[in-house]
Order: structure tokens, then sequence, then C-alpha cells
């Protein structure tokens, strides 16, 4: 199936070291590289294997990682457009703080299908907070899924059960 829709929300913590890592034989690398490397390659076999000729991309990213992501996306030959922010309570227990997430609206080829109405938009926020950490906000969905009501739409490490959608996760495992 080729998907012209693509959310992808991936494990940012472990980016650093495969970003890092250096010569080795793999048959010795140490278990959390291992995982690393299998994490990003995962995200960059699907992106070549089950995408449209023209399709979007929209990464979700913690705010400390978004230069990250834009030179990941660029290495696999997309281009960033532009983002949407999401501010979302920080995880730790006793803190009131927030962190920002970005997601970022990604393409290849000349131009984006996505409006330039949404890519200037003076208040670029999605509303909501979730129960739980991997969750996204409702409002993201919703916004994906009118300005894009044909698309056929995949979340590559995701968790939603929304009807449209179609889940990939690295284990393998499929929810529709």
């Amino acid at each position: 199936m080729n998907f012209n829709l693509i959310m992808v929300c991936p494990p940012w913590k472990r980016f650093n070291r495969f970003r890092t890592r250096g010569p080795c034989l793999p048959d010795n690398l140490p278990p959390k590289l291992n995982r690393s490397i299998e994490a990003f390659e995962f995200i960059q076999h699907i992106l070549r294997d089950f995408t449209a000729d023209e399709h979007m991309v929209f990464v979700w990213v913690p705010g400390k990682y978004a230069t990250d992501c834009r030179e990941y996306m660029a290495r696999l030959g997309y281009t960033a457009r532009g983002s949407f922010i999401w501010v979302r309570p920080k995880w730790k227990r006793g803190s009131d703080k927030k962190t920002i997430e970005f997601l970022i609206v990604c393409h290849k080829g000349e131009k984006s299908q996505l409006s330039d109405r949404y890519l200037k938009m003076a208040d670029s926020h999605f509303t909501g907070t979730v129960k739980n950490r991997s969750a996204k906000p409702e409002s993201a969905y919703e916004f994906l899924e009118e300005e894009f009501p044909w698309a056929i739409k995949l979340q590559i490490y995701g968790w939603t059960t929304r009807p449209g959608w179609t889940v990939f996760h690295k284990n393998d495992k499929k929810i529709q």
C-alpha cells in the first residue's frame, strides 16, 4: 500500500546514539546502539517502501531535537517546510513545567501539498492535553484529517486507533 500522509513519532532519545555511531561490526554492537540503529532504519525503510510518489511527512519532535530532526530528514531527501507547535505538560513527577513539541512538515520534491495558509499562521498551536506520554493531541489528528481528507494515512511508532489511520511499529505489530 502506498501512503501519502505519514505521521512519525520517532524515539528521539535514541537519536544521538544512532547519529554518532562509529564503525563497528554488526555482531559487536552494544544492545542500546543496535536498538537505535533499528529504530531509525525502520523509519527509513517505511518512508522508502510504503509511500506514494507525492506524499507528506509530519514528524513529532521535542524542541531540543528539532535541529537534529531537520538534519535527519534532509539526509533522507526531505525538505522541512514549516512546523506546528504543541505545548504539552512535562512527564516528570512533581514538575509543572511544560515542554514544546513540534510537528515538522516535510516533503520531497518541489512543492509541498500543505497550503501556505497553514504554514504562515501566526498561531500554529495544537490544543489539548493527553492522558499518557505516547499520545498526541486530538486537534493534530483533526487538523490532518480535515486538510487531507483524501489521503491514505499512516502513523509510524504511534498508538492511535482512529478510523482511516494505519499504525506500524518496529515490532511489526499493526493496528487498524
